[in-house]
């Protein structure tokens, strides 16, 4: 014999550390995604995700590139910070009445851009609230004679107004001088001393805000080009500082000290010499004149003072870095504009940045690990792979004759192809929705739990078991040439062409079932055929006559139809009463099966085989009936005779066990005689413990037994029962090991009964158990569905093998003893299993090689 295939245990053991490779890799990628991803929310808003190189894994935290990265991106947004905050700051503090140049600050980028040299002031606040309510315009329509009337220091608009003599869908507009609403004409034409004159029309702005010093626009102006271009300019200086305050809402908050570890100080030159304006997340008094030196004990820092080429720092970004983010802010940061910027590496705020050290700190001593863990796992699984894919399906052993068998397959491989492939495309979904659920867990919602792992084990090996189960089945059908034979298409063309190859044959079986069975034939298809006539004629006279189109033929025709339709429903409920009185006979045999043998099915309103089977079903009953009371009238029988002759046993046993008594008591020295005595004492006495068992075995199954139930103590009985049988525990060198509670277990049985059953598994385990081992003796109390029983075990070592299964062993005359070596009668456990049983209690046996346990149970009764 060879060996060829795998056998069906290592093929799953196989299987079993493929999945588990497959796991282990799952959980190493979701360690990996969990903590080799750093997220970085910036101050500004602006966020993102960098993975740590495993390169980096035995440095410290603060001196990696990502940790550096941080620091570096903080720069600009700190530079920005600091130029919002001196547009919005006086001193530090907001100053919503700060004066912005509207056409200066449009302008502060791209010096020259606008030619216009107009200097206009507005309120901080103001140019905010202007964007936030919005920009309006009206239109205005004014005359050619009078181009440009609008910017001069006249009410030139109600004077024209009163000269204009056509109007037509009237505009209301309002005069900046008056404050006041009135109409202008939207014609193209207006009258002028007589005259026609073309008009052109502008748009206004609603000036919501005057500059600082109370101006209108059109005093800044003295042109509509220049009019609309200051609107522009003024729209763009709006929303540019609404943008900016919205930012400086955000960036104060989380440029605070708690709320990140991130330290900064920018110290730009004030309006006059020697003053300064400082921008700085610390306390100034604590900084000292030496700041440099205040952000060099932060730990990782940087310094730049570029009108001294001044450049100190412990990190690995140049100078050069700085001074191009500072360009972009040159009409903030002169060049004598000193800022200091510093990571405060005690971490005494816990954000994202203490957040990723602690993840750095935790798992980068392990992520080389984690690593070789996972190509570990991916090698040993592909390796798996294509050695399982060549044994998937051989057999263990080939054939005597040399050939091999065939590919072996289970229930799976006979599912169709298509619906195996449907299973794959349904599990790879589930797979990438988890997948897709855990991804989305980790860089969207940024939830990092311990049950990920977890998570990413299950998806792996979800993945592995349902990805290997179909392609280990498509590798068998392929090796057993039934891929195209499992498929439904395949199922179907076959069925169809057996269908037509036996559609002839049908047809003749049909025929000679009908011949054979003409009874069943007439009653079953002549009504059915008659029930086919009527509906079909009454169906095409109904028909006709409605086709007609005459009103009367139309009535006859609907009467003819519902005579059709009250035929139907009488057959209907035809057949639902004989489908009703068939469930009346089901029902019947199902209350006979339950035990119920007296039940009769009412054959009242049957008729026909209905009726035959109803009363065959009655004669099953009462056929059943007979057979079990003649069963236990036999038993009965068996147990009196059992009775009787070891009732008639007793009265010679009495006679032959007192006079070996008393030839016991006379004084022999034959030592010969002697023994003879002993084994005629011994067998006496084994056969009177059997009559007694037999007796009692057969009033037990009889039911001849009555129970006098009273509470009784169970630890205080078995610490009795024990007592008595020391001496003979110890003549068999058997140990006890007891444990007993000490608080009382009532219990309610019958005294003598529970006492016969104790003293049987005693006996049993004197005669059974090896000499000079322990016995255990446990008593415990436990609750179950809110009732609590007491719980009495014994276990000891069998002195024979016990090659016998335990529910045998209650049979009556088994033994676990199959050498009949000792002097049992076989009834023991069998007497004391019933006679727990018959007191409410159960009783159990537990076989472990040599190992006997019984576990005796009883219901505990309320302590008093």
């Amino acid at each position: 014999m060879g060996h060829n295939g795998l056998s069906r245990g290592k093929r799953a053991l196989l299987h079993l550390l493929q999945h588990g490779f497959a796991a282990i890799a799952a959980i190493c990628v979701v360690l990996i995604m969990q903590n080799a991803y750093y997220e970085f929310d910036m101050p500004d808003g602006s966020g993102y995700t960098t993975m740590m190189s495993p390169w980096e894994s035995d440095g410290v935290f603060e001196d990696t590139y990502v940790f550096e990265r941080y620091l570096r991106d903080s720069i600009p947004s700190t530079a920005r910070m600091a130029v919002i905050k001196n547009q919005m700051e006086t001193d530090g503090v907001y100053d919503g009445s700060k004066k912005i140049d509207i056409y200066a600050f449009v302008n502060r980028r791209n010096e020259g851009s606008l030619t216009s040299d107009i200097q206009a002031e507005y309120y901080l606040e103001d140019l905010i609230k202007w964007n936030e309510y919005g920009f309006e315009y009206t239109e205005l329509y004014e005359p050619l004679s009078e181009y440009g009337s609008y910017f001069e220091p006249t009410e030139y608009l109600e004077q024209d107004m009163e000269e204009s003599s056509i109007l037509s869908e009237d505009t209301k507009v309002k005069t900046y001088e008056a404050e006041e609403e009135v109409t202008v004409s939207a014609a193209a034409e207006i009258t002028v001393e007589g005259g026609y004159m073309t008009s052109e029309s502008h748009e206004i702005l609603e000036e919501r805000y005057r500059t600082v010093d109370g101006r209108r626009i059109a005093d800044y102006v003295s042109d509509w080009e220049a009019y609309h271009e200051f609107c522009d300019v003024l729209r763009e200086a709006s929303y540019q500082i609404a943008l900016n305050y919205a930012e400086y809402k955000n960036m104060n908050e989380n440029y605070s000290a708690d709320k990140t570890n991130l330290r900064y100080c920018i110290q730009i030159p004030g309006k006059y010499e020697g003053e300064y304006e400082f921008f700085t997340n610390g306390n100034l008094q604590e900084m000292g004149e030496d700041i440099t030196a205040h952000f060099r004990n932060y730990g990782k820092y940087c310094y730049y003072y570029p009108k001294h080429l001044e450049f100190e720092t412990n990190t690995t970004f140049s100078e050069a870095y700085i001074r191009n983010t500072l360009s972009n802010y040159e009409y903030v940061y002169p060049e004598n504009t000193k800022i200091w910027i510093a990571v405060d590496t005690t971490y005494p705020v816990k954000d994202f940045l203490w957040q990723n050290k602690q993840r750095h700190d935790s798992f980068m001593p392990y992520y080389i690990l984690c690593l070789s863990i996972l190509a570990g796992s991916v090698l040993l699984y592909l390796i798996l792979w294509v050695y399982l894919t060549l044994k998937e399906g051989k057999p263990c052993k080939i054939a005597e004759n040399g050939e091999e068998t065939k590919i072996i397959l289970n229930d799976f491989d006979r599912i169709p192809s298509e619906l195996v492939l449907l299973i794959a495309f349904a599990a790879g979904a589930a797979a990438f929705a988890g997948g897709y659920a855990i991804a989305y867990l980790v860089f969207v919602e940024k939830v990092f739990s311990y049950m990920m792992p977890v998570a990413g084990a299950g998806l792996g090996l979800f993945v592995s078991v349902f990805a290997m189960l179909v392609y280990y089945s498509l590798v068998r059908r392929l090796k057993a040439h039934i891929f195209w034979k499992h498929t439904l298409i395949a199922t179907l063309l076959c069925w169809i062409f057996k269908w037509l190859k036996r559609g002839c044959g049908w047809i003749k079986r049909v025929v000679l079932s009908v011949y054979n069975d003409s009874g069943i034939a007439v009653r079953t298809w002549l009504p059915y055929l008659l029930f086919l006539l009527v509906n079909t004629i009454f169906g095409l006279l109904a028909f006709c006559l409605l086709i007609d189109g005459a009103t009367d033929l139309c009535l006859i025709g609907i009467f003819v139809l519902l005579l059709l339709a009250a035929f139907d429903i009488a057959v209907g409920v035809k057949q639902f009463r004989e489908n009703r009185t068939q469930k009346k006979i089901v029902e019947g045999i199902e209350e006979i099966t339950r035990g119920h043998l007296n039940h009769q099915i009412e054959t009242d309103n049957m008729y026909g085989d209905n009726l035959i089977l109803a009363q065959a079903v009655n004669s099953i009953g009462d056929g059943i009936r007979l057979a079990v009371e003649t069963s236990m009238k036999d038993e009965r029988l068996k147990a009196d005779l059992i009775t009787n002759v070891s009732h008639d046993i007793k009265t010679p046993l009495t006679s032959i066990i007192n006079y070996v008594d008393l030839i016991k008591r006379e004084n022999i020295q034959d030592a010969k005689v002697k023994g003879y005595i002993e084994v005629l004492d011994s067998k006496s006495q084994r056969l009177k413990q059997l009559t007694e068992d037999l007796v009692e075995a057969s009033k037990i199954s009889s039911g001849n037994i009555e129970y006098q139930f009273e509470c009784i103590n169970f630890v205080e009985l078995i610490h009795q029962t024990l007592g008595e049988f020391s001496e003979k525990f110890e003549e068999k060198q058997l140990t006890v090991m007891a444990k007993f509670p000490e608080e009382p277990m009532p219990i309610m049985a019958d005294s003598r009964r529970i006492w016969r059953v104790i003293e049987n598994l005693y006996n049993n385990i004197c005669k059974y158990a090896m000499p000079g081992t322990r016995v255990y003796m446990d008593m415990v109390c436990r609750e179950e569905a809110d009732r609590q029983y007491v719980s009495f075990s014994v276990k000891n070592i069998s002195a024979q093998p016990l090659n016998i299964n335990a529910d045998e062993l209650t049979e009556r005359f088994i033994r676990g003893d199959v050498s009949r070596s000792t002097e049992g009668s076989g009834l023991g456990l069998s007497i004391a299993k019933n006679l727990t049983q018959a007191q409410n209690g159960s009783f159990t046996i537990y076989l472990d090689g040599d190992l006997f346990k019984v576990i005796l149970e009883f219901p505990l009764e309320k302590r008093e």
